[in-house]
């Protein structure tokens, strides 16, 4: 391990590559310029479909940055995840960055990886599904039917307005709350206030669920 992580570094593979992560950020806004215009446009599918690819994309950069693997500056790092979960996705970095350092830390061991704590909505194992009860299991027996018609935008709204927010308060992190907030601020301005209270929360839905 040791003599192929010096390989790695010898090849540059953690050298940062900052015109890399700007171009990573820019695409997002892009993204998310190009979806707000489209919906604006009336091009409704086209544009929630490039809202959603650039959720979708802030996910995976938040990722690197939570894992202080973008510029090499742990606090550029750091702060950029949290203005990408949080205005990109709604969701809180320090909450995440707590629960993926347990997943590494045994990943794929039941009792002991967060990311297999699944129920009741998923099963992603036979064990695992030995603890539901009858009304939970007969869920699971249509979970992938379920998983991408029902689940996906409960687990999103859970986490989004239950799990997340309740660690930013706990947590009193003001920081991660702006950045939410923010989020809300830039979807009332350039979708509600255009389309109206109840379509706006339609489309709102249909971009989580996408």
């Amino acid at each position: 391990f040791d003599e192929f992580t010096r390989q790695l570094e010898k090849e540059g593979f953690f050298k940062p590559a900052p015109l890399h992560v700007a171009y990573r950020v820019i695409e997002i806004i892009v993204l998310y310029t190009a979806g707000f215009w489209l919906l604006l446009n009336k091009q409704i599918l086209l544009g929630l479909l490039s809202l959603s690819i650039a959720q979708g994309r802030c996910g995976w950069l938040m990722h690197e940055g939570g894992h202080y693997s973008l510029t090499g500056n742990i606090f550029i790092d750091r702060t950029l995840q949290v203005i990408l979960y949080g205005v990109g996705c709604g969701m809180s970095g320090s909450w995440w960055r707590i629960q993926h350092n347990k997943h590494h830390a045994m990943p794929q061991k039941l009792g002991h990886d967060v990311d297999l704590n699944t129920l009741p909505l998923v099963a992603f194992t036979e064990k695992i599904a030995k603890k539901c009860g009858m009304a939970q299991k007969t869920w699971i027996r249509m979970q992938a039917v379920m998983f991408p018609m029902i689940t996906t935008l409960l687990v999103a709204l859970g986490w989004q307005y239950y799990l997340h927010i309740r660690h930013i308060l706990r947590a009193k992190n003001w920081g991660e709350l702006s950045a939410i907030i923010m989020r809300h601020v830039i979807w009332t301005v350039v979708v509600t206030r255009h389309f109206g209270l109840g379509q706006s929360i339609l489309l709102f839905l249909a971009y989580d669920w996408l």
